[in-house]
C-alpha cells in the first residue's frame, strides 16, 4: 500500500485512513479504537515510509460503518478493518464547514458522500460540507463512487447546456462534452456496468463512454428539437422515447441503437424506468397511467382504481 501511495499518479492526493470496527463493546470504547488503529496506520506510513503528513488524516468511526453483519466471526472480522480512500487534492485544498444539506441529495453508492440540491458535496459520517461543485442542474454519482457526473441547463444557471464527470479526488473537472447553447435535454441514465451514460437531447439519443464522454453511439428518433427520456434495461437495451409530439416508446439494442421493438400505443412518455435486475421496463405516459412490462414482454397497466390489469382492459 505504502508503495501505490508514493507513485507519482499519487501526489496530489490526500488520503483519509478511517479505522472501524464491529459492534462488539461498548460503543464508545470502540470508536476510541477505531481511532487509535487508523492513526497507527498513519504513523506506520510516515514514520516508515517517509509518507507526508499533510497528505493523510486519521478518523475513528467506530461500528458504525459496516461492510458485513455482527453476527458470525467472519462478518465481524470484515467489520473491523483500516480503509486508505482519496479524498482531495493537496493541490487545490477546500475548507470544511458544518452545516446541513439543502433540498433533495444525492448519495453516494457507499453512502459516504452527498450532493446536495445548492451543489455542496457533503461527508455523511461527520456532516461537514467538503466543497462546492459546479452549478449542475442534475447530477448523479458514478457507479464507482469516483466521479461526479452533472448536467448544466441554460435555463437554471449562464452555463451552455454540457456533460460534467468531476473527480471527487482531484477535484477537477476531467471531462465536459457540448450539447449546445440550449440542447433541449433534461435528464441521462447511467448504464448499470457504471461505463456508459445515455440521454435524449433535441430529438437524438447518444451513448457516451464514461469518463471521458466519448459519443459510442446516437440515433435521430423525432425530427422534433424535443427532451426525451431513456432507461437502461441491463447492460444490452436501452428504452428512450421523445417526449413530445406523439413519439412512441422504443426498445433499442445499447451498441447499435437499432429499434428492437416500438410501443405504437405508448406515446407522451414523460417518466421512464427500470429495474436494477433489468426485469422489468416502468413508463408513465401523459394520461397519468403506470405501466410495466416484464422480459417477456407481457405488459400491465394500472386502472383508475388502482388495480392491476392486462394491457387495454
Amino acid at each position: 500500500m505504502a508503495d501505490a501511495l508514493k507513485q507519482p499518479q499519487a501526489g496530489d492526493y490526500v488520503f483519509e485512513v478511517s479505522g472501524h470496527t464491529d459492534n462488539t463493546g461498548d460503543a464508545a470504547l470502540n470508536l476510541a479504537l477505531s481511532q487509535r488503529r487508523a492513526q497507527a496506520v498513519v504513523d506506520h506510513l510516515i514514520q516508515r515510509h517517509g509518507l507526508s503528513s499533510l497528505r493523510l488524516r486519521a478518523n475513528g468511526f467506530g461500528p458504525g460503518h459496516p461492510v458485513a453483519d455482527n453476527l458470525s466471526d467472519a462478518g465481524r472480522q470484515r467489520n473491523s478493518r483500516v480503509e486508505i480512500t482519496p479524498v482531495s487534492s493537496a493541490a487545490a485544498p477546500t475548507i470544511a464547514r458544518a452545516g446541513k444539506p439543502a433540498g433533495t441529495p444525492t448519495l453516494s453508492p457507499d453512502g459516504r458522500l452527498l450532493f446536495d440540491s445548492e451543489g455542496v458535496l457533503w461527508d455523511t459520517r461527520q456532516w461537514i460540507a467538503l466543497r462546492r461543485l459546479p452549478d449542475f442542474r442534475l447530477a448523479e454519482f458514478s457507479r464507482d463512487g469516483r466521479y461526479v457526473i452533472g448536467l448544466t441547463n441554460p435555463e437554471v444557471t449562464t452555463l451552455d447546456t454540457s456533460v460534467w464527470v468531476y473527480s471527487l479526488a482531484t477535484n477537477k473537472v476531467v471531462a465536459r462534452r457540448l450539447l449546445g447553447p440550449k440542447a433541449a435535454t433534461e435528464r441521462f441514465a447511467l448504464a448499470p456496468d457504471g461505463q456508459r451514460l445515455a440521454l435524449v437531447r433535441d430529438g437524438l439519443l447518444e451513448v457516451l463512454a464514461l469518463p471521458g464522454l466519448k459519443r459510442l453511439a446516437e440515433v435521430q428518433l423525432s425530427r422534433l428539437s424535443a427532451s426525451g427520456v431513456v432507461a437502461w434495461i441491463g447492460n444490452d437495451r436501452l428504452a428512450a422515447a421523445v417526449r413530445y409530439g406523439g413519439e412512441v416508446l422504443q426498445v433499442l439494442n445499447a451498441s447499435t441503437l437499432k429499434v428492437e421493438r416500438s410501443f405504437d400505443d405508448v406515446d407522451y412518455v414523460h417518466t421512464l424506468g427500470a429495474s436494477p435486475s433489468g426485469r422489468y421496463l416502468v413508463a408513465t405516459p401523459n394520461d397519468g397511467r403506470l405501466l410495466v412490462w416484464d422480459a417477456d414482454g407481457v405488459a400491465k397497466a394500472q386502472n383508475e382504481r388502482g388495480e392491476w390489469v392486462a394491457w387495454g382492459k
